[in-house]
């Protein structure tokens, strides 16, 4: 297959993007661009989450029964007051795919679609909000432990990876998948609007 038959395959799979899909990257670069591509195709605000929204939590925090790497759908989303000058923030509600509730409470709005994970303490999240993502696109690393029925893997490897790292890597990527499996080859990380 061409680069521009795997590219045209890689549209054709986002516009009929179905829940029970998963997309895997090696580079966070090429997730954010993924999650904004699905977005898009789906009609999404490009500028906030909304109701239907795969999210994927990027933190623990015990208490509220939510866990780095938990994935859901927004049922809900709204702007919520916030006391801090630097985030704003939503109020979410989070299904999973049965309807079951995981999380309800406050989200920080600048985390979703952000380029890195905010760096804050579990105590600074308190009256700011927890972090979420959108989660239609996931690295490997944060995908362990989720499976999906169809999973599309882009290959994207660091000239810094070992083969036995990258080994693990793809082993790791290739068991999300429940029942159907897609590789696609990328020579360079995926690059998103705007970059």
């Amino acid at each position: 297959m061409t680069g521009s038959d795997a590219q045209l395959l890689i549209e054709e799979l986002y516009q009929s993007y179905r829940p029970d899909t998963l997309f895997l990257t090696g580079f966070n670069d090429s997730r954010i661009g993924i999650n904004h591509s699905i977005r898009q195709t789906l009609y999404r605000d490009p500028d906030r989450p909304e109701s239907g929204d795969q999210v994927i939590c990027l933190r623990n925090n015990w208490q509220k029964g939510i866990y780095n790497g938990m994935m859901g759908v927004l049922q809900s989303v709204k702007v919520a007051e916030n006391p801090s000058d630097e985030y704003s923030s939503y109020d979410i509600d989070v299904v999973a795919q049965d309807g079951q509730s995981l999380y309800s409470g406050l989200a920080i709005a600048e985390q979703f679609g952000a380029d890195n994970t905010l760096n804050l303490t579990p105590k600074e999240r308190e009256n700011i909000g927890e972090l979420f993502d959108y989660g239609y696109a996931l690295t490997v690393h944060k995908a362990q432990g989720s499976q999906a029925r169809k999973v599309l893997v882009i290959e994207e490897r660091s000239q810094h990876t070992s083969d036995e790292e990258w080994a693990r890597w793809l082993y790791t990527a290739v068991t999300r998948a429940e029942e159907e499996l897609y590789i696609f080859g990328a020579p360079e990380p995926y690059s998103r609007p705007g970059k």
